[in-house]
């Protein structure tokens, strides 16, 4: 909280944190063929850290919009959606917190709920839906509630939601808890209302 409030206070962190991000979205803007996926990576992580302070400039809003276009390209593939899953999900939860490019956001997200995890009959006998998902490419279930909390705070469509929260459901919480951030807090108790209604 105390960041937060020092990044709205301060001028010069405000700047600073401006140039960086406008830094990134330079980077990013050149397109996903000349963007390599590392950089791509950090600029999401950079992009979720920053939403996460309460920073919404326009350096902030313009490399989510590039971070967006760049990994809806990268959904159509596969393996690189898997690869660049736990970025995804920082990005929209960040479009989510700063209240940008919802529409673009939403689109992402429904790649990732679509994604079908692997049918009953081809998992072990002991294999739950969201260790079928994580065989499938995205296991950090923190990813799926980032996910989750971003298209409940977009409004997306209840059964979209539900969908990806059916990917963590069956997480246990002890192992699940120790992974999430000072960030995810009130996401998560908002999916769990939300779950329980």
């Amino acid at each position: 909280v105390r960041a937060r409030v020092e990044l709205q206070q301060q001028p010069t962190l405000r700047s600073a944190v401006s140039e960086r991000l406008g830094h990134w979205s330079s980077l990013t803007s050149a397109g996903p063929a000349e963007l390599p996926a590392y950089s791509a990576q950090e600029a999401a992580r950079a992009s979720f850290r920053c939403a996460a302070l309460g920073f919404d400039g326009a350096p902030l809003k313009d490399l989510l919009r590039a971070l967006l276009q760049n990994f809806s390209a990268a959904s159509q593939d596969a393996t690189r959606a898997a690869a660049t899953a736990a970025a995804v999900a920082q990005v929209c939860w960040a479009c989510a917190e700063v209240r940008v490019h919802n529409r673009d956001a939403l689109r992402l997200i429904s790649s990732f709920a679509s994604q079908p995890a692997r049918s009953s009959a081809s998992r072990a006998p002991d294999e739950d839906e969201a260790a079928s998902r994580a065989a499938d490419g995205m296991g950090n279930p923190v990813d799926w509630v980032r996910l989750a909390w971003s298209a409940l705070a977009m409004g997306a469509p209840k059964g979209e939601v539900r969908a990806l929260t059916g990917a963590f459901s069956e997480v246990d919480g002890a192992e699940l808890l120790p992974r999430l951030t000072p960030s995810d807090a009130r996401p998560v108790q908002q999916l769990a209302w939300h779950v329980q209604q």
